[in-house]
C-alpha cells in the first residue's frame, strides 16, 4: 500500500514537471509567434505612418504654395480637399500593430489585412484616373498663368508632368505598396502556418 502512495505521489510530481514544461513550451511559443507578426505589422505601421505624415503635411504646404503662385482659388480649393481626402483615407487604412499583438487574436489580425490589402488595391485603382485629371488641370492652371498658346508647348509640359507622375508612382509603388503587400502576406502566411499546425 505504501509502495502506491509513494507512487502515485512520484507520478504526481512528474506530471506537474511535465506540466510546468509544457506552459514554458506555450509561452515560449507565444512570444515567438508575437515577436514574428509583431515584425511584420511593426513594418506595416511605420510604413503607414511615414505615409500618413507625408499626406498632411503636403495637405498643409501644397494648396499655400499654389496659393502663393497665384494659381485659381477653385484649383488651390480642389487641391485641398484631394489631399485632405488622402490624408484622412491614410488613417483611416493605417495598421495599429500594438493592438494585435496584445490581444494575439489571429483570426481578427488576419481578417484586418485581407481588409488592409483589399483597400490599398482599391484605392490604386481608383486614384489614378483622378490623379490624372488633377494633373490636366494642373497644366491648365501652369498655362494659363503663363499664357501658353501653343499646343506643342502644352504637349511638352504634359509629357514632362505624365514622366515626373509615373517615375513618382514607380517610386511609390516599389517603396511603399508593393513592400506593404509583401509584409501582409508574409503575415498572414505565418498566420495560416500556425492555424494549420493547431
Amino acid at each position: 500500500m505504501e509502495s502506491n502512495e509513494l507512487e502515485f505521489g512520484e507520478m504526481k510530481n512528474q506530471l506537474g514537471l511535465l506540466r510546468e514544461r509544457l506552459d514554458k513550451q506555450i509561452e515560449i511559443n507565444e512570444k515567438q509567434l508575437r515577436r514574428a507578426i509583431g515584425e511584420g505589422l511593426g513594418s506595416l505601421r511605420s510604413r503607414d505612418r511615414f505615409g500618413l505624415i507625408f499626406c498632411v503635411v503636403l495637405t498643409a504646404l501644397m494648396p499655400l504654395l499654389f496659393v502663393v503662385q497665384g494659381y485659381g482659388c477653385l484649383f488651390v480649393g480642389a487641391t485641398f480637399v484631394l489631399l485632405a481626402f488622402n490624408s484622412l483615407k491614410a488613417y483611416l487604412m493605417k495598421i495599429d500593430a500594438s493592438r494585435d499583438i496584445d490581444r494575439l487574436d489571429l483570426v481578427s489580425t488576419s481578417k484586418r489585412l485581407l481588409k488592409y490589402k483589399h483597400d490599398k488595391n482599391i484605392y490604386i485603382v481608383y486614384s489614378m484616373p483622378v490623379l490624372m485629371m488633377w494633373i490636366l488641370w494642373y497644366l491648365y492652371e501652369i498655362g494659363a498663368k503663363l499664357q501658353i498658346d501653343s499646343l506643342t508647348d502644352y504637349l511638352i509640359m504634359f509629357s514632362c508632368m505624365l514622366s515626373g507622375g509615373v517615375l513618382g508612382g514607380i517610386i511609390g509603388y516599389f517603396s511603399f505598396y508593393r513592400p506593404s503587400m509583401r509584409d501582409a502576406d508574409r503575415v498572414l502566411n505565418q498566420i495560416k502556418e500556425i492555424t494549420s499546425e493547431e
